[in-house]
């Protein structure tokens, strides 16, 4: 079965640690993961100047982790992004900001994104 995940949640919000556990789940039972969509707050977990306190689940690592391990994207919402100050190069070119602080590992999409891998999934889970 292919699914679609999407993150509403802050970094800090607990519902991250209980998405990657589920999405560990769902490879651990052979079941495909078309993305991973970070929308509205969770779209700060792409910045990389994100720096945890030692004693907080680290939350962009384990899923940066998890996307290396399992070869699944990490995409994130351009509008609410941008919106949040989560910006990549060619939105600092159009905003006139100096320097992006997008982490390298996620990919800034529009919405028309998420919605094709809705199409292509069997299943859309929403975390937050």
């Amino acid at each position: 079965m292919k699914f679609s995940i999407c993150v509403v949640a802050h970094p800090l919000d607990s519902a991250h640690r209980t998405a990657i556990r589920f999405c560990n789940a769902l490879i651990a039972k052979n079941h495909q993961i078309e993305q991973i969509f970070f929308y509205q707050d969770a779209v700060i977990l792409a910045s990389n100047l994100l720096v945890p306190a030692q004693d907080e689940y680290p939350t962009q690592q384990n899923w940066l982790d998890f996307s290396n391990q399992n070869q699944i994207e990490l995409n994130v919402c351009v509008s609410a992004a941008i919106k949040r100050g989560v910006l990549n190069d060619a939105d600092c070119a159009r905003y006139n900001k100096n320097q992006s602080n997008v982490h390298s590992c996620f990919n800034i999409v529009g919405l028309g994104e998420f919605l094709t891998s809705m199409d292509n999934a069997d299943k859309q889970v929403t975390f937050g």
